[in-house]
């Protein structure tokens, strides 16, 4: 910003037309100081001839410019950044939509019937295998018709690799209830779930675990707290669990 030379007494020998009035020139360390509300850094640095000491340089800067400079050069670099994030963005999607053109192009040439390269024949062989796998699972359906419990199982195997099925519900669908004369009664509940999800595990067999609501459930129940049902038919089994209410904690918890 400025520039003072001083004598070996600190007298101004000549300066630069912006160096404040006043400021003397100083041998001190470096350090910053204000001057009319500006903060301004001055340092002094000993002019020398070979060992003696002529005078003392006085420089004067303006920490703002320093400031100014920076901020500017930020503002560069993200301009910069932008412009090649935004290039590199265009030059993605341009190169993309090349590529999904070019592709879509050969395979729609592979589905007609026309050689395609060697890159998209395993592709192609795979698709050729889905469609005829899907097509024949059609034609059995449409030739199957209307559901059975026989065609039901077929479902479940092939889907399901032949997976048991294990039904989760407070509702059982056959309850033991004890009747006159010490004689137990089995009944079915009349229950949306129970008349949706029993025919199934008719068809499939499995495991339906419920709650034992049934005042007789406890004296029907093997070992395992298992049951048989339907009675006289028998194809898949009931696994009843007992639960108290604790009614402080308000929540339920098994019992044996």
């Amino acid at each position: 910003m400025a520039v003072a030379a001083c004598n070996n007494e600190r007298q101004i020998i000549a300066k630069t037309e912006v160096y404040p009035a006043g400021l003397d020139c100083v041998a001190e360390e470096p350090h910053f100081l204000r001057v009319r509300g500006v903060e301004l850094h001055l340092s002094a640095f000993p002019f020398m001839v070979g060992d003696k000491q002529l005078g003392v340089i006085s420089l004067l800067h303006d920490p703002q410019y320093v400031a100014d400079r920076i901020m500017s050069a930020r503002r560069f670099l993200l301009l910069v950044f932008g412009a090649v994030t935004l290039l590199a963005a265009v030059f993605t999607i341009i190169v993309a939509r090349l590529v999904w053109r070019e592709w879509s192009e050969e395979m729609r040439l592979a589905l007609i019937g026309q050689t395609p390269r060697r890159d998209f024949q395993p592709l192609l062989r795979e698709v050729r295998l889905l469609i005829q796998r899907i097509g024949t699972e059609h034609q059995e359906d449409v030739q199957e018709g209307n559901w059975t419990p026989a065609r039901l199982r077929h479902t479940l195997t092939r889907h399901l690799h032949g997976e048991r099925i294990v039904i989760l519900a407070n509702r059982e669908p056959y309850l033991h209830e004890r009747a006159g004369r010490g004689g137990i009664s089995v009944v079915h509940p009349a229950s949306g779930l129970v008349t949706a999800l029993e025919p199934v595990m008719r068809a499939c067999s499995g495991t339906w675990v419920a709650h034992g609501s049934g005042s007789a459930d406890r004296e029907t129940v093997d070992s395992r707290d298992r049951v048989r049902v339907p009675p006289g038919n028998e194809s898949y089994c009931i696994r009843r669990v007992w639960l108290t209410k604790d009614e402080e904690a308000g929540y339920y918890y098994r019992t044996a």
